[in-house]
């Protein structure tokens, strides 16, 4: 069957099991074991554009989230995420192999399934683009997971991000501002992310691979980082 839009009666059917998953013992204790990293930031950071660099080194493997919605204009399988019908959720569910699994604005079903990453070969390396929120929530299985957060390097900057990525009312770029808040005020609160500033993406993604690969991280870029990211929350109150 094809993706779709969940009705309330979907919803319904699917709340309980998605608010008391938990992933089998056999996928947490391999997932614990996987090279599995992050790329987060606010919306507009350039989380993708570094991604896509990190790619053309074949060490990286793109690990997408799974979503049950029909793909949009302009998307495709594979590139922003796998895009499956409900049945392919509730084998998962049965099966345990999820690693988080969540209702999106009672719209559609995300997970993020496990054999994506449990298929990564000897000397390959995850990366997947998420949200601080699920990145947390993954957190609690594999403590060891690495994550590097870009922010941009001014205000001004992350608004000509947002806006360049397509046309918006006031009201919708308000509403990515006041996300991107929420990011930067978790990640400014982690002590284990790595953070970066998104000037020069060939500088970031040099650095960035450094850390992912060694684990090694640049203490005056994270440090610098850090302090963009303060002066972008007090000027985003």
């Amino acid at each position: 069957m094809k993706q779709k839009l969940l009705t309330a009666e979907d919803v319904e059917d699917y709340k309980s099991s998605v608010d008391n998953y938990h992933p089998s013992g056999e996928v947490v204790i391999n997932f614990a074991r996987s090279n599995f990293t992050v790329i987060a930031g606010p919306t507009g950071a350039g989380k993708d554009t570094l991604r896509n660099k990190l790619l053309l080194d074949p060490s990286y493997i793109k690990i997408l989230s799974t979503t049950s919605r029909p793909m949009r204009e302009g998307e495709q399988e594979g590139v922003e995420y796998h895009f499956r019908p409900l049945e392919f959720f509730d084998q998962g569910l049965e099966e345990k192999r999820f690693l988080q699994i969540a209702l999106v604005h009672n719209q559609q079903l995300s997970a993020m399934d496990f054999n994506d990453i449990a298929s990564l070969g000897s000397g390959q390396i995850g990366i997947s683009i998420l949200v601080v929120q699920t990145e947390i929530e993954l957190r609690r299985l594999n403590s060891s997971i690495k994550v590097v957060f870009v922010t941009p390097p001014s205000l001004e900057v992350l608004k000509q991000r947002i806006q360049n990525e397509r046309i918006m009312d006031k009201d919708e770029l308000a509403r990515r501002m006041q996300a991107a808040k929420i990011e930067l005020e978790i990640a400014v609160k982690q002590p284990t992310y790595f953070c970066v500033v998104n000037d020069d993406i060939d500088r970031v993604a040099i650095i960035a691979s450094t850390y992912l690969k060694t684990g090694v991280r640049d203490e005056s870029e994270d440090y610098n980082a850090r302090q963009i990211i303060k002066q972008l929350l007090s000027e985003l109150v």
